[in-house]
């Protein structure tokens, strides 16, 4: 199941959007559920209450809250979630870019290439619905690689947050954990010997620490000196990769 919110005052756009979308979705046979609003703050308002959506088309203005300052408070809510703006304006790119958007599509809108992005955004939910496996004295466990915030290594006990500030326990080896979110094109950094973080909650890096965005709270990592330079140019290549306008 694919979970969407539409967030947008124009009420007949809207209305056009998600019957598309839902035309897309059983033409590729995937479970679709939409939620509408009319502006940010009833948006917001739904995420407060602990509802998350998979995808968010947003337009960029509208009334009582605009679209880019919901989607600064949405990135301290769930920084995972796709961003799809859909807007006739282009001056907005450079805050765009600070809220990570996967998509930036303009109005009026061309149908390919909103069926296109959907499909696309479906493929990488797909993925990120895809686990996280570890044993512990507990037992077997799997956790979605979208709700792993990092990974901290303490000799030879790993310590995976998780995105709502809860962690947890077990034995292994954090170059090992590492191998394998690159052999699966995971969007994970090593900033440091002892840190593996989720790109996805990546809020800012100053050059000697990276800060990330964790249920509502900005949690700070160091980055170790001699990976400073590559952490630099390797989130810079993300963002671009990620915009796919």
């Amino acid at each position: 199941m694919i979970k969407a919110a539409i967030c947008d005052d124009d009420k007949l756009f809207t209305g056009q959007l998600e019957r598309h979308l839902h035309l897309v979705a059983e033409d590729i046979s995937i479970p679709l559920e939409t939620e509408i609003f009319f502006d940010g703050a009833g948006f917001l308002e739904e995420l407060n209450r602990g509802t998350r959506y998979d995808i968010i088309f947003m337009d960029i203005e509208m009334t009582q809250m605009d679209g880019i300052s919901a989607a600064k408070q949405l990135r301290h809510l769930d920084p995972t979630a796709l961003l799809v703006y859909i807007s006739g304006y282009d001056q907005y790119f450079r805050q765009l870019f600070e809220v990570g958007v996967f998509r930036f599509l303009d109005k009026p809108v061309n149908t390919e290439q909103l069926s296109e992005c959907f499909v696309d955004a479906c493929r990488q939910i797909s993925d990120r619905n895809a686990c996280f496996e570890y044993t512990c004295k507990r037992g077997f466990f799997r956790i979605p690689f979208r709700e792993i915030a990092y990974f901290e290594s303490d000799r030879r006990v790993i310590r995976l947050y998780l995105w709502n500030g809860e962690h947890r326990e077990f034995y292994g080896k954090l170059n090992r954990i590492e191998e394998g979110m690159k052999a699966g094109g995971r969007f994970f950094l090593r900033i440091h010997q002892s840190y593996l973080l989720n790109y996805d909650y990546v809020r800012r890096m100053d050059g000697t620490s990276v800060t990330l965005a964790i249920n509502g709270k900005e949690i700070q990592l160091p980055i170790s000196s001699d990976r400073q330079y590559e952490m630099s140019k390797q989130l810079c290549e993300l963002k671009k990769g990620k915009w796919n306008i």
